[in-house]
């Protein structure tokens, strides 16, 4: 949600993927930088994801191997841009092997915290059970230490603090401080689109309840009767 504001703003937010039934306005993540991200994981080990994730003193050990990489995707990314970024989880790990890139063009870091309980619901979800609960905490505690160890290592770093909750509740004046962190113009016609980012959460739950029950109906009588 919050990068589709970004892109709302004017931020260009590159390749991003399409809408889902769980997420109809889509992620807004940068396929390019996703794919990335998860080669360098996958360079620690080759099992490693976002759910099993490798240490970020593990990352560093491959910044050889990734530089070049790197270094190319962030040139083609800003190149005759002012205003581009991109969202992906993974980045939280990853980020220090990006700086030495981005140090030149002033990066400014957009971080949107929810509700750890929520969050982790959110991700038992996502896996449909490959994770349990308690597993889900683990890793939002995990990665949320990450991110507040990163902006310890550089305060420097432009940086803004957003809350997932308030975004939904009030997103003309998160736009506001979103705008002026990046010095954007927040027009009406800007406005206007945020505020057709930001769904109501029950209105997306309802929708979830509803394409799951059609998908039972679908299901032959026996198994219905089963599940």
């Amino acid at each position: 949600m919050t990068a589709g504001i970004l892109e709302a703003l004017g931020v260009d937010m590159g390749t991003v993927g399409s809408s889902k039934k769980w997420n109809p306005k889509g992620s807004f993540e940068d396929k390019d930088f996703q794919k990335l991200n998860r080669d360098i994981f996958r360079m620690v080990e080759q099992s490693k994801s976002y759910w099993d994730p490798p240490t970020r003193e593990q990352i560093m050990e491959k910044q050889s191997l990734a530089a070049s990489r790197i270094q190319s995707l962030v040139a083609e990314k800003s190149r005759g841009k002012s205003a581009w970024g991109w969202k992906n989880p993974r980045a939280v790990l990853t980020m220090e092997l990006y700086l030495p890139y981005l140090i030149n063009i002033n990066p400014h870091f957009v971080t949107v915290l929810r509700d750890r309980l929520a969050t982790a619901k959110s991700s038992v979800a996502h896996t449909r059970g490959r994770i349990d609960l308690q597993q889900a905490i683990g890793l939002v505690d995990f990665y949320g230490g990450e991110t507040v160890a990163f902006f310890e290592r550089h305060p420097e770093l432009p940086n803004i603090f957003l809350s997932f909750e308030e975004v939904v509740v009030n997103p003309k004046k998160e736009a506001e401080r979103l705008a002026d962190f990046l010095s954007l113009e927040l027009t009406d016609e800007k406005l206007a689109n945020v505020y057709k980012l930001v769904i109501p959460r029950d209105e997306i739950e309802a929708a979830k309840e509803k394409a799951a029950g059609a998908l039972v109906r679908r299901l032959p009588k026996f198994i219905r009767k089963r599940l």
